[in-house]
């Protein structure tokens, strides 16, 4: 096999496991075991590698400017161990620790981005035109009605989601009879792809889309494949990739001639913005039952959560059932220091800090060079990462966050005269 065989190789690999989180249909071809093998055996590998390179050199390498990063990383990595240890919380802290692990791995060994992100935005963006193609079917061939088709019952037996119907049409993706989105007088049913909900392939969409800005081709074809991701997201129609964008639009405005302390000033207007959000929201949707207004209501009621119930240095490896009101605790940093103590959340804001602080450096010089299309993918990044890992997915770290790292600290826009090709 080629080098570029191999790279394309490791890349397809690597996105699998990658999006193993977000695009669930994983399961339904290599079963629930088969997907969590699939999403952690490639970052094991890298840990591995990361390990045996240390090993061999005696030394941890790294490149200038990610001393800080993993000044970081490391410590955590060995918290989390200790913690598994101490507390044996079901693995989860043993997981956070090889998800940690595998970022100090990538931006020490080197991965091939651009070949990841080649493979990543080419499979999106084919994702992204089945669901088009699936709603031209459907227009010409019914109507628009989904009644020709039936409920895919594997959805509810391999997946757990047996309190939604999910059908098929024509195998191009999945989507639900009762969400639907409109423009005006046009409406469409939203679309989940191969994930379970529209707000999982979203964050596929919107890290692809980012990596497309950062590292992606120019010319007639970048516009092409921007103009099939914005239809993607239309189909998907969620108001947390709508945020995202808002977000990401903040962090970019914010990030011209930043002082060091930007980050802490970053993190407080998104705070802000959760706060503010959750009001405007209501008032202009009237609408208090949906999934995104009860995480917008925990995310600002997540701090009054922790102080109603005891925390301590090092956490109890668990979320204190009294702690947890419906929705409520789903804000992440509270939900680190319940879970992982005071260290945990140092930690974990510490890392946040200097990652920022880099992301945000990253996209000072990119603007500096005339590359304000890069600069605002590594702003999406910084926004997708808020939205949907701190306020509505919360994890510490996934292999969607990890790929956000890679791309975000080693994609470079290619040369105004390279043409991108796998």
């Amino acid at each position: 096999m080629s080098r570029a065989g191999l790279s394309f190789f490791v890349a397809l690999i690597l996105f699998v496991s990658l999006t193993s989180k977000e695009i669930a249909s994983y399961s339904l071809l290599f079963g629930v075991q088969g997907r969590q093998l699939i999403a952690n055996v490639p970052l094991l590998f890298l840990v591995a590698v990361y390990l045996g390179k240390i090993g061999v050199s005696g030394r941890v390498s790294y490149r200038r400017g990610d001393g800080a990063i993993l000044a970081v990383l490391l410590p955590m990595i060995l918290f989390m161990l200790g913690h598994e240890a101490a507390f044996s919380d079901g693995g989860i802290a043993l997981k956070y620790a090889v998800h940690l692990a595998a970022i100090a791995a990538i931006l020490s060994i080197g991965v091939d981005v651009r070949m990841l992100g080649s493979v990543f935005v080419g499979f999106t963006s084919l994702i992204c035109v089945f669901m088009v193609v699936q709603m031209m079917l459907l227009s010409a061939l019914y109507g628009g009605s989904l009644t020709p088709f039936e409920p895919v019952e594997a959805v509810g037996d391999v997946l757990g989601r047996d309190d939604h119907v999910y059908l098929n049409p024509f195998g191009l993706g999945f989507l639900r009879p009762e969400d639907y989105g409109n423009l005006g007088a046009f409406e469409w049913y939203r679309r989940a792809s191969y994930a379970t909900e529209p707000k999982y392939i979203a964050q596929v969409i919107l890290a692809s889309l980012a990596t497309l800005f950062v590292c992606g081709p120019r010319g007639v074809v970048r516009t092409i494949l921007i103009l099939v991701h914005a239809m993607g997201l239309l189909l998907v129609s969620s108001f947390a990739a709508g945020a995202a964008l808002v977000v990401s639009a903040v962090v970019f405005a914010m990030s011209r001639g930043v002082p060091k302390w930007t980050p802490v000033l970053v993190m407080a207007v998104l705070l802000l913005g959760t706060y503010l959000g959750d009001s405007i929201l209501t008032w202009m949707l009237a609408n208090t039952s949906g999934f995104t207004h009860k995480r917008m209501v925990g995310a600002a009621a997540g701090f009054a959560l922790v102080t109603s119930t005891s925390t301590s240095w090092f956490g109890v490896g668990a979320i204190p059932a009294e702690a947890v009101d419906g929705d409520g605790a789903v804000f992440l940093p509270s939900i680190v220091l319940l879970r992982y103590g005071v260290v945990g959340l140092m930690g974990y804001l510490l890392l946040f800090a200097v990652a920022s602080r880099a992301m945000l450096a990253r996209i000072r010089r990119l603007i500096g060079v005339g590359e304000g299309l890069a600069a605002f993918g590594i702003a999406m990044f910084v926004g997708t990462y808020f939205v949907f890992f701190v306020i509505i997915m919360p994890e510490l770290v996934t292999p969607g966050l990890i790929f956000i790292f890679l791309v975000a600290l080693r994609g470079t826009p290619m040369r105004r005269s390279s043409r991108w090709s796998v």
